[in-house]
């Protein structure tokens, strides 16, 4: 297993980061994974789904929505669209990466903004959510 720490930017420029984890076979297969409303990428979640997807020899990318983590911006000017627009951001970041197949795992606010980023591109393989917000 490698870990690879990422800033990338979205579409409005804010900074944000992400942890990008490689199994030690190669693979095209990532999964990123979206965070909760005023969580983290290392959320226990998402660490638990990141090790399960490692030993099934997928990659995962698990991210700081703006105004979480290390990510920039305040934390009280996140939106919905905001979050939709971060993963989207992080899928094209994985398509510059390499992976062709890519699936989304949100959890509560980040379930939601999958389900919509989903709706909006032709890249996503899977969707899993855990108690998305409707």
């Amino acid at each position: 297993m490698v870990e690879e720490k990422i800033f990338f930017t979205n579409s409005n420029g804010d900074k944000l980061c992400g942890i990008l984890r490689k199994p030690s076979n190669e693979t095209k297969s990532v999964t990123v994974l979206c965070h909760g409303f005023s969580s983290n990428k290392n959320s226990e979640t998402n660490v638990k789904f990141a090790e399960r997807l490692e030993t099934a020899d997928i990659a995962n990318f698990r991210f700081d929505f703006f105004g979480c983590g290390e990510s920039g911006g305040a934390f009280e000017d996140t939106t919905l669209s905001e979050g939709v627009d971060n993963v989207l951001s992080a899928i094209s970041l994985m398509k510059q990466r390499g992976y062709r197949r890519i699936g989304l795992e949100g959890s509560s606010f980040g379930g939601t903004c999958s389900i919509l980023a989903a709706a909006k591109t032709h890249d996503i393989t899977a969707l899993a959510l855990k108690s998305p917000v409707s």
